[in-house]
């Protein structure tokens, strides 16, 4: 199952998405800095998700709230998982 990483402003609406494809997606998904992080450290305005699905397609359907701001994932091109520090972000 692939997994789809979501980190989400709920402020501004931003969004930052990375695409797990393959059986063990979902698995790798949540075993990123970015998701445990997440769990062990919240922040407010900062939603971070992981979603199982067969496709990104799927999940802009059936969870449309986290596609409706602007997408950032490009400005963090280079970087595999993207975190936030302190309010700026952070790269693992």
């Amino acid at each position: 199952m692939e997994g789809i990483l979501i980190k989400y402003n709920r402020k501004n609406g931003e969004r930052i998405v990375h695409e797990f494809k393959g059986d063990d997606g979902y698995l790798e998904a949540m075993q990123t800095k970015t998701f445990l992080e997440s769990i062990s450290q919240p922040q407010a305005d900062w939603e971070v998700v992981v979603i199982g699905s067969d496709s990104i397609a799927t999940v802009e359907r059936t969870h449309s709230r986290y596609f409706s701001g602007r997408d950032v994932t490009s400005d963090y091109a280079d970087v595999k998982y993207v975190y936030r520090t302190a309010g700026k972000p952070s790269i693992s």
